[in-house]
């Protein structure tokens, strides 16, 4: 799925820890304790209280002391049997958080939808995607609720070495169709983001986690492609004109700019976390893009594809591959000059 799906789904998933902070809080909750409870900025919670509202979500506000608090109001609805309209929404919705799997919005959705289901047939179906950890979501989201400690056992990516790692868990963050964890390692003393489908084990510790307001969530992921943290950099990837109109459906960030390339295809601009992810976005168009900045993207994007062509130099008949295709170093550098 594109990044206007990822999107949707952090504003479901923020907007529900929103609505499970104020649940059974007769008093209600202030804007700074929203804010710290669920580590976003203060336009952010504003932003999402006025989206609920839209919704008809029954949103009550009393100034205490000078402080604005917020608190759910209204009875519940009265019941009423689910339009085929409304059985389709919700299957659409259980296959959008589907990464979640374990954490109570997804059981919410499936008690819902197992009573939904009894009444009218769906008109749409949604395949749940394979590979969740069910039962670590559901941990991490308690270790999350309760403000515990989290010890967890993870793999790495590349040498699949297993360590066990202390973590202070700040978010659930999902990115494509996987689900991560942001959290403050105490072993390194920073914040890190784990895969949850690396994960082999989990296990809330009964030691408080410690509150890292100097971490934010939306200014830390501001420049990912999907979660990677890291130095701002400047690239410019050059899409073919058989390719430029999908530019905006599958973008390389938010925030992209674009621009028509002499040839007719379309160069994409933006400031990103790194290059890690910039290198499999655009090796993801394979022919069909071409990195021009900065050289270390550039020479990253090479030495993936040199990789790549040894498997099939190593095994194929070697007089059906061009000797262009075999020099990709020459063939860039050519390009370069």
């Amino acid at each position: 799925m594109g990044g206007r799906t990822s999107r949707g789904r952090e504003v479901i998933t923020r907007q529900w820890r929103l609505v499970e902070a104020l649940h059974g809080r007769r008093r209600g909750a202030g804007v700074a304790h929203l804010v710290q409870e669920l580590g976003v900025s203060r336009s952010t919670l504003y932003r999402d209280i006025a989206l609920l509202e839209q919704a008809g979500v029954r949103i009550g506000r009393e100034s205490i002391n000078g402080e604005v608090r917020f608190a759910l109001h209204g009875e519940p609805l009265p019941a009423r049997a689910p339009s085929p309209q409304h059985i389709a929404a919700l299957v659409l919705a259980r296959s959008l958080v589907s990464p979640l799997e374990g954490t109570a919005l997804v059981g919410e959705l499936d008690s819902l939808l197992k009573r939904a289901t009894k009444a009218a047939r769906p008109t749409v179906s949604a395949r749940t995607r394979p590979g969740s950890k069910p039962a670590f979501a559901g941990l991490i989201e308690q270790a999350l609720t309760k403000r515990k400690r989290l010890e967890i056992s993870y793999g790495d990516r590349r040498t699949r070495e297993v360590r066990a790692r202390i973590v202070d868990p700040i978010e659930l963050r999902l990115a494509g169709d996987h689900l991560y964890l942001l959290a403050w390692d105490l072993e390194r003393r920073a914040p890190r983001t784990f895969k949850a489908s690396r994960l082999t084990s989990a296990r809330v510790l009964a030691a408080a986690s410690e509150p890292h307001p100097e971490v934010n969530a939306e200014q830390a992921f501001h420049g990912a492609v999907k979660v990677w943290i890291g130095e701002p950099v400047d690239v410019a990837v050059r899409l073919t004109s058989e390719v430029s109109h999908l530019a905006c459906e599958w973008p390389l960030h938010d925030a992209q700019r674009l621009e028509p390339a002499p040839d007719g295809g379309t160069i994409v601009r933006a400031r990103v976390s790194g290059i890690v992810e910039a290198i499999r976005w655009v090796l993801g168009w394979g022919g069909d893009a071409e990195a021009l900045e900065p050289a270390a993207l550039r020479d990253g994007v090479l030495k993936e594809l040199e990789r790549a062509l040894a498997h099939y130099a190593r095994r194929g008949p070697r007089r059906v591959v061009s000797p262009i295709v075999r020099q990709p170093s020459r063939r860039i550098a050519s390009a370069r000059d």
